[in-house]
C-alpha cells in the first residue's frame, strides 16, 4: 500500500515535470514564471516527506543526511559571515541543493512504474517527439525563428530530445524495436546543431547497434 502511494504520485510528478519542466519550460519561463524547477523539487520533497511519515521504520539514508548537513552548515556559515546579500545566499543554496535533493529523494523513494504507467509515458514521449520533430523541420524552413521562439536556445532543444529518448528507453522493454525508436527520437536533436548531441548520438548508436548484433548472434 505504501509503495503504491509512492509509485502513483511519482508517476504523476514525472509526467508533470516532462510536460512543464522540459517541453514547455521555456514558453512558461518566457511568460514570466520561472519556478517550475523549484515546484518539481518541492513536490518531490513533499512526496518524500509523506513517505517518511507514512512509514513505520522512519528510515533515512545516512549519505542523504550528511549532504543536508553540509549544505545547511555552509548556508548558516555564509549568513553569519555575510559573504553576500541574504537573497543571493539563499538563491545559491536553492540552486545548488536542487539536483542533490532530487537524486536522494528519488533514491530513498525507490519508485517502480508498472507496465500501464510505462506505456502512458512512452505514448506521451512519442507525442512530444513528433512535436519536436515538427519544430525542427519548421525551424529549418523559417531560418531558426521557430526553435528560438519555443525553446529559447538550440541547446534546450537538444536537451529535450535527449530526455525524451532516455525516458522512452527507460520505460521500454529494451527490445531491438525499442532501441531503434530511442535512436530515432535522439536523432531529432540533430536539428539543434549541438556538437555534444552529435557525440551522444554516435555513442548511443554504437552501443545500441552492438547490443542488437550480439542479441541476434
Amino acid at each position: 500500500m505504501q509503495q503504491d502511494f509512492v509509485n502513483r504520485h511519482f508517476f504523476s510528478l514525472t509526467v508533470f515535470a516532462l510536460v512543464f519542466g522540459v517541453i514547455f519550460y521555456d514558453l512558461i519561463d518566457g511568460a514570466g514564471f520561472s519556478y517550475i524547477d523549484e515546484i518539481c523539487a518541492l513536490f518531490l520533497f513533499l512526496l518524500f516527506g509523506a513517505h517518511v511519515f507514512r512509514s513505520k521504520d522512519w528510515a533515512f539514508d545516512r549519505l542523504f543526511l550528511t549532504m543536508l548537513g553540509i549544505f545547511l552548515f555552509y548556508l548558516l556559515y555564509s549568513l553569519v559571515i555575510g559573504s553576500n546579500s541574504k537573497r543571493a545566499i539563499w538563491m545559491d543554496f536553492v540552486i545548488q541543493i536542487k539536483p542533490y535533493l532530487a537524486f536522494f529523494c528519488a533514491w530513498s523513494l525507490r519508485p517502480v512504474l508498472n507496465a500501464s504507467r510505462k506505456k502512458i509515458i512512452r505514448q506521451t514521449v512519442l507525442i512530444f517527439s513528433v512535436y519536436l520533430l515538427l519544430v525542427g523541420v519548421a525551424d529549418v524552413a523559417f531560418s531558426g525563428d521557430i526553435m528560438l521562439t519555443l525553446l529559447s536556445h538550440p541547446s534546450r532543444f537538444a536537451t529535450a530530445t535527449s530526455i525524451l529518448a532516455l525516458l522512452y528507453l527507460y520505460c521500454s522493454d529494451y527490445t531491438k524495436r525499442d532501441k531503434l525508436i530511442f535512436l530515432l527520437i535522439l536523432s531529432i536533436g540533430l536539428f539543434s546543431g549541438r556538437s555534444k548531441l552529435y557525440g551522444f548520438l554516435v555513442m548511443c548508436t554504437f552501443r545500441s547497434s552492438r547490443d542488437i548484433i550480439y542479441a541476434t548472434i
